[in-house]
């Protein structure tokens, strides 16, 4: 494979095909992702990152960060989580990560390949994702997690990165959009043609076996009557009566209360998943005690001021989480030329996913290769106004506005009375 040079071959209008494209493959590895089970939510094997450090090579640095920007946004669409503290972690590990191995990719020509692009992207990321955690999950207690957040990067980047090796030498479609800056190619990303209003985006259930129907009959029940829209709009008024301070009672019920929502929206919510998150925030807190001393569990004390302050932090970030599942669905437009890059990535996403099949365990690179030749000659229509789109979108009927606010009033009850 030749030496990385200055990246030609999304040049031109071809920029923007290029990005919705890398970023459909985030998506793509995002959905496979949400099906490993992960010790805290922000705490990710970082499949995600792999069409990043493919596109190192191939695009200019403006791509490459807007391919960041699409990668956070449509992960947070997909997992429901953008107004919660885990959209927050994934902006920050996603772009200090990304200038890092842009930086070492572009400047260390010749002596970094994928592996240490890989390792070093990953430390990055944890890095800040930990810098965050020290504030808004484990307070003085995160010196506990840094080993093992540290050790899991080095491991998940070597083999991340080391992946990205093995496709870009074997893989023709890569090879055919390398460029050391002499050659360009025509039709190298997905053609950007006029197209008719479509869905926005699809459901995370594209990949894998999804919620069973009850759950999709909730969801589609409130899809009829509540805008993608609305329901954004009713989650950012909430959000702040969980930063409003209030008791530790009155955050559990504010919990309880985005939990059902969640539920009631037809999300499904696992508590098995939920509630052991909780307890290892909780119990990072304890580490750094302060406060009366409640009991000893042989050399930890537990202790009244970390006790409380691990629930509140727990209490507080899962329903920040609950609240964005109940308030984000896939299907919200985001304004301007990104919201439109995000549209057109969630449709390339759509295509990948429904050729999910042609990926074989026995010929992973092969499959791949030849998935995204196809991907890439099917001529599916990008770019365009998604006005008519967003026109279309079903509205929020007057009684319906009602409810929502009666919703948000209620939110706010627990921090007002509970104190």
């Amino acid at each position: 494979m030749p030496s990385p040079g200055k990246p030609s071959g999304a040049s031109g209008e071809n920029e923007r095909a290029a990005a919705a494209l890398f970023g459909a493959l985030s998506f793509f590895l995002a959905a496979i992702e949400l099906l490993v089970p992960k010790p805290l939510p922000f705490m990710r094997l970082g499949l995600a990152n792999v069409p990043l450090m493919l596109a190192i090579d191939l695009v200019t640095f403006k791509t490459f960060m807007l391919v960041a920007a699409v990668k956070v946004a449509g992960q947070a669409l997909i997992t429901g989580t953008l107004f919660s503290y885990v959209f927050l972690f994934s902006l920050a590990g996603t772009f200090v990560s990304a200038f890092a191995m842009y930086g070492a990719r572009r400047f260390c020509r010749g002596l970094l390949g994928f592996t240490g692009t890989g390792v070093l992207g990953a430390v990055m990321s944890n890095t800040a994702q930990l810098f965050l955690a020290r504030f808004f999950v484990f307070g003085n207690g995160v010196w506990a997690v840094v080993p093992p957040f540290l050790g899991m990067a080095l491991v998940t980047g070597s083999l991340l990165g080391f992946s990205c090796e093995l496709f870009t030498q074997k893989s023709r479609w890569y090879a055919e959009r390398f460029c050391a800056g002499e050659k360009k190619h025509r039709g190298d990303w997905p053609r950007e043609t006029p197209r008719q209003p479509q869905s926005l985006s699809p459901p995370v259930t594209a990949v894998g076996d999804g919620p069973p129907p009850r759950f999709h009959r909730r969801a589609a029940f409130l899809a009829g009557r509540f805008s993608a829209g609305s329901l954004a709009a009713a989650g950012l008024l909430m959000a702040p009566a969980l930063l409003a301070g209030g008791s530790t009672t009155a955050r559990a019920v504010q919990f309880l209360f985005f939990l059902l929502l969640a539920f009631g929206t037809g999300k499904r919510v696992r508590p098995l998943a939920v509630f052991p998150v909780m307890l290892g925030i909780v119990a990072v807190n304890l580490l750094a005690p302060h406060g009366r001393v409640l009991c000893s569990l042989g050399p930890l004390r537990v202790t009244s001021g970390a006790l409380r302050a691990g629930l509140d932090r727990a209490f507080t970030l899962e329903a920040l989480v609950m609240l964005s599942r109940f308030s984000v669905r896939s299907d919200l437009v985001l304004p301007g030329f990104f919201g439109s890059l995000v549209s057109d990535s969630f449709r390339l996403f759509s295509a990948l996913s429904e050729r999910r099949g042609m990926i074989q365990a026995r010929n992973i690179i092969g499959s791949i290769d030849a998935l995204l030749e196809e991907i890439t000659a099917s001529g599916i229509a990008i770019s365009g106004d998604d006005t008519e789109s967003a026109a279309r979108a079903r509205k929020t009927a007057p009684a319906h506005f009602f409810a929502l606010a009666l919703v948000v009033i209620l939110s706010w009850l627990p921090p007002l009375f509970l104190r």
